[in-house]
């Protein structure tokens, strides 16, 4: 059965606490917790899982994206890319929570020179110790494909997969973001063809324009046909569709206009 959640940054600005008890008493069933309003929110993991419990919420986690790249071509950014992500895995296991998204990493500039194959070793190399570390916290990692724009190169369930297959490891999965990958391929197509195991879904609304995240209830042109994929992904996917689209000033309303949509969405 799915269920549905907000990403924290819903409510960019709030405390830690106020999102978890909002999400709650809208009636959502999750929050996924990026990292960074985590640690600026100065929570214990044990203080965050007490609170969690206490609203009925069940948490997963969302690494921080911020100037992180951990298929970067400068060593030491992608040994301290890697190193905040390990944190981000730590954290999620001393929470509970079981999965962490994490963006792959990128180009790290349009102009470099670099072949696609020493591109992917950085990519592979980078997984393989996250993976190692997620093993031995019982997490499981989600990939998160990117949307098209200069720089990203894992886009699709093949780029994932391709990911997966080189590391080998069981705590290496899937998280679609349904917005990003309606800006790569016919979404509809791409979910009924999925066949990578699915740990987290990110659902938000896209346009022709290629704005990402808008709020999941907007009518948009080349819009996401979200009556379509929602089945298609019942079929393949038993757990939380994460919120996303935020709109600054209106984060309150634009979270009770999402559960409201969403709710009838499901139970048609």
């Amino acid at each position: 059965m799915l269920k549905i959640a907000i990403s924290s940054k819903l409510m960019q600005g709030f405390c830690l606490k106020e999102i978890v008890n909002y999400a709650a008493s809208t009636g959502f069933d999750g929050v996924e917790l990026w990292m960074h309003q985590v640690e600026e929110s100065g929570l214990t993991a044990q203080e965050l899982k007490k609170l969690s419990a206490a609203a009925g919420i069940t948490c997963q986690v969302h690494m921080d994206t911020r100037d992180i790249n951990i298929a970067s071509t400068n060593r030491i950014i992608r040994e301290a890319s890697l190193r905040q992500v390990l944190s981000a895995i730590e954290y999620t296991a001393d929470l509970d929570a079981n999965v962490v998204t994490v963006h792959p990493g990128r180009f790290a500039s349009e102009k470099e020179i670099i072949s696609d194959e020493q591109a992917w070793s950085y990519q592979i190399e980078s997984f393989a110790v996250l993976a190692h570390m997620a093993e031995s916290k019982a997490v499981v990692i989600g990939i998160e494909n990117m949307e098209k724009r200069p720089k990203e190169f894992v886009l699709t369930e093949t780029d994932i997969g391709k990911i997966i297959q080189a590391v080998g490891s069981n705590n290496l999965k899937a998280t679609i973001d349904v917005a990003h990958l309606n800006s790569v391929v016919n979404v509809t197509r791409a979910i009924e063809a999925w066949h990578l195991p699915i740990v987290n879904v990110h659902v938000s609304q896209s346009n022709t324009q290629t704005q990402m995240h808008l709020p999941i209830f907007s009518i948009e042109p080349g819009g996401i046909d979200y009556p379509k994929i929602f089945p298609q992904l019942a079929a393949k996917y038993q757990g939380l569709l994460v919120v996303e689209g935020y709109v600054r000033g209106r984060e309150k309303e634009t979270i009770n206009k999402s559960y409201k949509w969403l709710k009838l969405m499901l139970q048609n």
